[in-house]
């Protein structure tokens, strides 16, 4: 099976080839396609390549490692203020399976790693990039060539599934 949406899986290891700066446009395309509420895409993204800064973007050696071997770390936001507050987790959400979908599609790993609702590493983040006040990292997305394969299994369990018909 050759569709994104079964093959993808989180890539922890990358290998030393770069990554385009046309593919990272594609993706941050596909991130901002997402739905959200009110059509308000709450959403901006910062793109992280320095080497000295993405060893900074997480407290723990797993990560750290994951950040470093990565060529590029996206770091999708949500803007706090907007006019029909309360959805920007859901709309963020979206985005970043989008861009995951993507990574997929292009033949690039990548990995969802949570930011929010966790202050310290909120905090973290902030102050690493240096983030306004009005914007919340969202999570961390280190997205590089694949340095391994996984084998995919199947998540459809049936007995998850309640139909009222």
């Amino acid at each position: 099976m050759s569709d994104p949406v079964f093959t993808r899986c989180s890539t922890r290891r990358y290998t030393d080839e770069e990554v385009s700066e046309e593919d990272i446009e594609t993706l941050l395309r596909a991130a901002m396609q997402a739905p959200s509420a009110c059509n308000q895409q709450p959403w901006e993204f910062y793109v992280v390549r320095n080497e000295e800064i993405k060893p900074r973007l997480s407290a723990n050696k797993d990560g750290i490692r994951m950040l470093t071997d990565a060529k590029v770390v996206i770091v999708p936001c949500y803007i706090k203020k907007i006019k029909v507050p309360f959805f920007q987790l859901e709309d963020l959400g979206a985005s970043v399976e989008n861009l995951l979908i993507e990574a997929e599609e292009l033949g690039l790993g990548a990995c969802w790693m949570g930011v929010e609702p966790i202050p310290d590493r909120v905090d973290l983040v902030r102050k690493t990039l240096d983030i306004p006040d009005t914007l919340v990292p969202f999570c961390l997305i280190p997205i590089g060539h694949k340095a391994e394969t996984k084998k995919i299994e199947p998540r459809y369990k049936e007995e998850k599934v309640h139909k009222i018909y």
